[in-house]
């Protein structure tokens, strides 16, 4: 899934929890972040052709979700990784 949340994207999918954050399958990528309109761009890809997507994520980040709680997920950085595959 690809929503927009507040200030970003979240990418929901078999991620992982690869800095250990503790909310795995999620990935947001803020619109702070210079590629942000590709990551955007490459995801909605992703998801219309049903790909599989890989992440860098380099840092953990607090993220209100739309159910109004803030949960602490994986934060993809300006330049780092993003895989369609």
């Amino acid at each position: 899934m690809v929503e927009l949340v507040n200030n970003g994207v979240l990418i929901h999918g078999a991620l992982g929890d690869p800095n250990e954050c503790g909310k795995p399958n999620y990935i947001f990528v803020s619109k702070q972040n210079s590629f942000f309109d590709s990551v955007l761009s490459m995801s909605l890809s992703a998801l219309h052709s049903k790909k599989e997507m890989q992440f860098y994520a380099g840092t953990c980040t607090q993220v209100s979700f739309h159910w109004g709680s803030a949960e602490v997920i994986n934060e993809n950085l300006e330049g780092q990784p993003v895989y369609i595959r």
